[in-house]
C-alpha cells in the first residue's frame, strides 16, 4: 500500500518545508498562492508533486488534494507538524491489523508553550469512533484509503474551515461525520506518529460569541437530528471554559443562532 501526504499550505516559495516535517513518503502539496502551476521533484527518494493555486481557503485545497492524490492511503497534513521516522510502516501497520477501516486517526503529541507534552489519543487499545465520538479527531491525525473515499463521493464542506469566510472551523469532524453516513468505519490507533507545537490558532479566539455561533453552524450541519440534543449537551460541557464571560442562556442563544444561520443561508451555497 503506497502512502502519501496530502498537505494544505500557503505562499510556500520552495520546497525547505519538508525537511521540517521529515517527510519519508510521497507528497501533494497544495499552495495557495498568487500563481498557477505544477512542480514536481525527487525527496530523499519519493516523488513531491507541489500544486500551486490562486483557490482560497482550507477546505478547497483538501479536496483539490483528494482529487489529484494517487496514493493508496492518504495522510492528511499541516505545514506545522514534524513526522517521526517509519511512518509508512507505522501507518500500513495499523491498516493490516484494523482490516475492516477505511479511515485511521492517530495520535499526535502536542508541545506546549510550557514545554510540557500532551498526546491527543491516550487510550492503549483500537477504539472505533462513531458521530458523537469522531469530533474529538484533529485533521492532522488522519489516514484513509483514498478510493474508498472517492467512491463515496464526499469531499470537504467549504463553507466551513479556514478561509471560507463562513465557519472557520469544524471542516475535518464533518468530513469524518459524512464518512459515517455513508458507512465508512473510522478507528482511532494506538500509535503516535507525530508531533506539532501548541502555537496560536489561526481561527481560535477563545470561547466567545463566534465560537460558539460556528460551533452550532457545526452541530447542524454534521450532527442532524442529534444537532440540538449535543447543543444542549454542550451548554453543560463546555461551561468552565466560558464562565467568566458568558451565560449558560448566552452560549444556548448564540449556538441555536448558528445553528439557524446554516439551515437559511449556509445549506444554500
Amino acid at each position: 500500500m503506497k502512502i502519501e501526504v496530502l498537505l494544505a499550505t500557503m505562499h510556500q516559495k520552495d520546497f525547505s518545508f519538508l525537511e521540517k516535517m521529515n517527510i519519508q513518503t510521497d507528497v501533494l502539496v497544495i499552495n495557495q498562492c498568487d500563481e498557477e502551476k505544477i512542480e514536481e521533484i525527487q525527496f530523499r527518494g519519493h516523488h513531491v508533486k507541489m500544486i500551486y493555486t490562486k483557490e482560497r481557503g482550507l477546505s478547497r485545497s483538501r479536496n483539490m488534494a483528494l482529487k489529484n492524490a494517487t496514493g493508496d492511503i492518504c495522510v492528511i497534513a499541516d505545514d506545522d507538524v514534524c513526522y517521526y521516522d517509519d511512518l509508512e510502516k507505522n501507518i500500513q501497520d495499523a491498516f493490516n491489523e484494523c482490516k475492516d477501516a477505511d479511515i485511521i486517526s492517530f495520535s499526535a503529541k502536542r508541545i506546549l508553550k510550557d514545554g510540557m507534552t500532551q498526546e491527543t489519543f491516550r487510550k492503549k487499545n483500537v477504539v472505533k469512533r462513531n458521530l458523537f465520538t469522531v469530533g474529538k479527531v484533529t485533521s492532522y491525525e488522519i489516514a484513509f484509503i483514498r478510493k474508498k473515499v472517492l467512491a463515496s463521493g464526499i469531499l470537504f464542506d467549504i463553507n466551513f474551515g479556514t478561509g471560507s469566510g463562513r465557519v472557520l472551523h469544524g471542516e475535518e469532524n464533518i468530513f469524518l461525520r459524512d464518512c459515517i453516513r455513508k458507512g465508512l468505519k473510522i478507528y482511532s490507533y494506538p500509535k503516535c506518529i507525530l508531533e506539532v507545537m501548541a502555537i496560536e490558532s489561526s481561527w481560535f479566539r477563545g470561547y466567545d460569541q463566534k465560537f460558539f455561533e460556528d460551533y452550532g453552524a457545526i452541530n447542524a450541519r454534521s450532527m442532524g437530528i442529534f444537532s440540538l440534543m449535543l447543543i444542549l449537551l454542550n451548554v453543560i460541557r463546555k461551561y468552565p471554559l466560558y464562565k467568566n464571560t458568558l451565560t449558560p442562556f448566552a452560549v444556548l442563544q448564540l449556538m441555536c443562532k448558528g445553528e439557524k444561520k446554516w439551515r437559511k443561508e449556509y445549506s444554500k451555497g
